[in-house]
């Protein structure tokens, strides 16, 4: 199965961050770190490219327990299975596509960290009701060949340290796309296979 441009800019622009002590860029960091802690969260938004506005969507269990809903299809993957919706049917897969979901890894993610660039603070605000921390970044990355770039905004819970809501402009293969998210982290939040 081929991912498209904007599949793999989503993918990309799901590197995601929070806020501690320190540096825009260490506060950031740390992020990552009560992510992978709390290791459970639901995205949910809108991917806009030269096709329009597509709605977009995950749970993820880490560290390989994944539902996802883009650009009109849907994926469960789970260890040693992978599964797809047509039709309002689920049906086994015969290949593993755990790949199509690397980007949102805590390894991959942290790649992206590390590729940060043109790291900025935005401050204090308030964004659905909590109190947030924003920032903005640069990042690039490189999945299953293809480097995607994307400039993120992002806004953290500045009592759980992890991200509220993310916008990013990015670019793969010459296309462009905007993304923007909303996060919930909940420990009730699972992946199972559907058959």
């Amino acid at each position: 199965m081929r991912l498209s441009a904007r599949t793999i800019v989503f993918a990309c622009a799901m590197v995601v961050a929070s806020a501690a002590h320190g540096g825009p860029k260490e506060e950031i960091l740390a992020s990552h770190q009560a992510m992978v802690k709390f290791g459970k969260f639901h995205s949910e938004g809108t991917v806009t490219s030269k096709d329009g506005p597509q709605p977009t969507w995950s749970n993820v269990v880490w560290p390989d327990r994944f539902h996802v809903r883009n650009a009109g299809q849907e994926f469960i993957i789970v260890p040693g299975k992978t599964y797809m919706k047509q039709g309002g049917q689920w049906m086994p897969l015969p290949m593993d596509m755990s790949q199509m979901v690397k980007s949102l890894s805590p390894d991959a993610l942290r790649q992206g960290y590390d590729a940060m660039t043109n790291v900025k603070d935005l401050g204090a605000s308030e964004r659905g009701g909590k109190s947030v921390h924003g920032y903005e970044y640069d990042t690039q990355m490189t999945l299953m060949g293809i480097t995607a770039k994307s400039h993120v905004k992002l806004w953290i819970d500045t009592d759980t340290k992890l991200p509220v809501h993310q916008d990013s402009d990015g670019e793969a293969m010459g296309q462009r796309s905007q993304t923007s998210l909303d996060y919930t982290f909940d420990a009730g939040i699972t992946v199972e296979a559907p058959l």
